[in-house]
């Protein structure tokens, strides 16, 4: 479970991520290309100024998230 990390500018190819929970996570400028988050929770996570090629996020949950300038 990523908690308080900072993955800002991180390049995520082709990795799955199934009942994870993202706690104040730093995603921002991350660059995600056939990425699967599958039943993950995101809480207080930034998701801004990210990129998501060709990825899902397939039942999650989103609490207190900032996706500025992020694009899907």
């Amino acid at each position: 479970m990523p908690d308080h990390e900072d993955w800002g500018g991180r390049e995520i190819r082709g990795e799955t991520f199934d009942h994870e929970t993202f706690v104040e996570v730093d995603l921002s400028e991350v660059i995600t290309d056939t990425a699967v988050f599958d039943h993950c929770t995101f809480r207080g996570t930034r998701f801004n100024v990210s990129e998501h090629t060709s990825s899902a996020f397939v039942n999650c949950v989103f609490e207190r998230c900032s996706f500025f300038d992020a694009t899907f």
